[in-house]
């Protein structure tokens, strides 16, 4: 009795662990996101969702509402690691990692939404990058998760 007890648990806890969904996010933004947290230079703030939605509210990011697992700013005021960061994206994009959705340019700013090309045709993306670019002003935006384009898209807005 014990042991068909036990095949009974086991089979139910690997069941369950077939069942739950695990954020598919690219070996190659990870590795980046690894490398700017550790890059001196590089300020970095990490929020979960419970915070953001804390300072939101009274922020320029009021219209996201959706829920993330890892939501990172990047930021430097090194041009030479701006530079560096130009090329990481540069190359996730050309290597078909990451996919352009949009890009917002006027006289001050340029801003890059990018979305992981894994999730293109989905409802829902893994990853999500906002970077903008100003004359003085370098930020990453980094939010992980299941994120829903039709969200995104209020933000292209």
């Amino acid at each position: 009795m014990k042991i068909k007890l036990f095949f009974c648990i086991v089979i139910l806890v690997t069941g369950f662990n077939g069942f739950s969904q695990k954020i598919n996010e690219p070996k190659e933004v990870t590795e980046l996101i690894a490398k700017y947290n550790s890059m001196k230079g590089v300020t970095v703030i990490t929020m979960n969702n419970d915070m953001f939605k804390t300072i939101k509210d009274d922020s320029d990011l009021a219209e996201i509402s959706f829920n993330f697992d890892k939501f990172q700013i990047f930021t430097t005021e090194s041009k030479a690691i701006v530079a560096q960061m130009k090329e990481d994206f540069r190359k996730l994009i050309q290597n078909g990692v990451l996919s352009e959705m949009m890009t917002v340019k006027d006289e001050e700013s340029r801003v890059l939404f990018l979305v992981d090309k894994a999730s293109q045709g989905k409802e829902n993306v893994s990853v999500f990058f906002m970077v903008v670019e100003e004359e003085e002003d370098f930020v990453i935006m980094y939010f992980s998760g299941s994120i829903p384009l039709n969200e995104i898209k209020e933000l292209e807005k």
